[in-house]
């Protein structure tokens, strides 16, 4: 497994489009949100470098339970529900919040392990594990709110190499703007990792969504995706100081004709690397469906 986390990272209802002035006249309107409710079934991933052809793609299910928490997530090897499983991400909870969460993969057990931690009804403290005979402790995430309640400060502990990463985050009104990361060294810090975002003029419905309150617990702070926080996002630049790198993300959106999410495209420009000018593309298709009452 080539990834800590898998963040379903998928938005909703918006102009298929890069980000657009708020009073563009050519604006097209945001389409109708179909009166019947739907759920997310599952999304096909899929990634191309450069000019090349998108691969296969990983297809991932999602199972809920009867209170509508995610009761697993299903990872699959190629493009349906039909190819050979890789690995299963599940939840435990206790009064709706989730404490737990377990990965595996077939034949294999058990692989990674986080327990969450609340205080006052907020998510404080993430305690991460990998899974071999014993466990062993990975990273710790802490973090801390301001005083109107939304995340402020995200603290990555590693023990094992020493690592501690302390992530600034700034809002205007109910958007995250910046946010900046810090490798504290002792007694001096020094500015890692920097990203600022830009948005549409829409409501992030993902909030609305079943989905929503699993995958937050996964958005990590330190890796700058603040999908989960924020208004729609359809830009975000980011510059990794220690590699003197910089990259650009845009998103663009189509829908179906009753106006809900069909595909989502991530488009990444790195520029300064050790590979020069690099062009990742990412393609999220979804398969969301009506609730059958």
């Amino acid at each position: 497994m080539n990834k800590f986390y898998f963040a379903v990272a998928f938005a909703t209802l918006i102009f298929a489009a890069s980000c657009t002035p708020k009073n563009d006249p050519e604006l097209e309107p945001t389409p109708d949100v179909a009166k019947d409710n739907y759920y997310l079934h599952g999304y096909l991933k899929q990634y191309r470098y450069n000019n090349t052809a998108f691969d296969e793609g990983s297809y991932f299910k999602i199972e809920y339970n009867a209170d509508s928490t995610v009761r697993k997530i299903i990872a699959y090897s190629g493009k349906s529900a039909e190819t050979g499983v890789v690995y299963f991400e599940l939840p435990e909870y206790l009064n709706r919040q989730m404490v737990k969460m377990e990965i595996s993969s077939p034949g294999e057990g058990v692989e990674f392990k986080t327990e969450f931690e609340y205080q006052n009804g907020k998510l404080i403290r993430a305690v991460h594990y990998n899974i071999a005979d014993v466990p062993t402790l990975h990273h710790i995430d802490s973090l801390f709110y301001d005083g109107n309640g939304r995340l402020s400060i995200c603290i990555f502990n590693q023990p094992s190499t020493r690592i501690r990463d302390i992530t600034e985050i700034t809002w205007e009104n109910e958007n995250v703007v910046d946010l900046k990361t810090y490798r504290k060294e002792v007694s001096d810090r020094a500015l890692l990792r920097h990203y600022t975002y830009e948005y549409l003029d829409q409501p992030n419905f993902l909030k609305t969504m079943a989905v929503y309150d699993y995958e937050r617990h996964f958005n990590a702070i330190s890796n700058g995706d603040i999908t989960y926080l924020s208004r729609q996002l359809c830009k975000k630049e980011y510059s990794n100081l220690s590699q003197w790198t910089r990259d650009t993300t845009h998103r663009q959106y189509t829908f179906t004709e009753n106006g809900l999410l069909k595909t989502m495209q991530l488009t990444s420009v790195s520029e300064g690397g050790q590979f020069g000018r690099e062009v990742m593309t990412f393609l999220t298709t979804y398969d969301v469906r009506k609730i059958e009452k």
